[in-house]
């Protein structure tokens, strides 16, 4: 009760922010709302799981099930964080409240521009005999690509996680270009597949990269899913359809 007390705050912990997360990051009219990681070994409080190898574990547990923890994708595989990675990973089976944002600023610098580097090549286009605009159609696609590649991040993590709550914010979900959201959605749901990303997968189910078709139904209905940011009937329509899903109201509406 005492360990819950003081290990427990208000509103998401942010362990490790994006770029448009850590708007007020560092302003003190919210540190609980986002606590990071590291800010949070210099809590009082957090200094207990140092005490004993008892309360270390207990106090880890309350910490990881009972607040609610931000999955932001930070993770480029040529260039790793790896204490980020290893945080998520090491820990997934205490997890129990996860927000997400699905966001077009996720996409990596480094594929966005590989991506517009790679159709510049002049020659490269004399070769193909490709068109101007069809030479835009397909950077954009290729940024698209780079996006989706956030998701599954996200995607093979919460497959992972036995979670009490799960909520997905779509408000600034758009190609990474910013020129279009239906197409992204329709790309979003058909990654996503009908079973949505919140899936536990049975233990020892994968096999190498093949991705597993078998889930646990039972804990895929304990799952209370909220949705933001969607922003009119027709999407509300869409993720009913693809994931059986009733949202009665957009974020920007409440």
């Amino acid at each position: 009760m005492i360990l819950e007390y003081c290990l427990c705050v208000e509103g998401d912990i942010v362990p490790f922010p994006t770029h448009y997360e850590g708007k007020g990051y560092d302003s003190p009219a919210e540190p609980k709302t986002t606590l990071g990681w590291k800010e949070a070994a210099e809590v009082p409080t957090v200094a207990l799981l140092s005490v004993t190898k008892n309360i270390r574990e207990e106090g880890l547990r309350i910490l990881l099930s009972k607040n609610v923890w931000r999955l932001s994708y930070l993770y480029d595989p040529i260039d790793s964080k790896d204490h980020e990675r290893k945080f998520w990973e090491n820990y997934i089976h205490l997890f129990r409240y996860i927000t997400t944002q699905f966001d077009m600023g996720d996409a990596s610098q480094r594929c966005l521009r590989q991506i517009t580097q790679d159709w510049m090549e002049p020659e490269l286009l004399n070769v193909l005999g490709f068109s101007e605009e069809q030479r835009t159609s397909l950077i954009h696609d290729g940024r698209i690509r780079c996006l989706i590649v956030t998701w599954q991040w996200k995607q093979r993590l919460m497959e992972k996680m036995k979670l009490n709550k799960l909520v997905l914010g779509f408000e600034n979900l758009f190609c990474p270009s910013g020129c279009c959201r239906s197409e992204v959605l329709d790309q979003f749901f058909f990654v996503m597949g009908q079973q949505g990303p919140w899936y536990r997968l049975e233990p020892g189910s994968w096999s190498g990269l093949v991705r597993p078709i078998t889930v646990d139904i039972k804990e895929k209905c304990k799952t209370k899913i909220e949705v933001k940011g969607l922003r009119d009937v027709e999407e509300q329509k869409l993720i009913y359809e693809r994931w059986g899903l009733q949202v009665e109201q957009s974020s920007t509406d409440q």
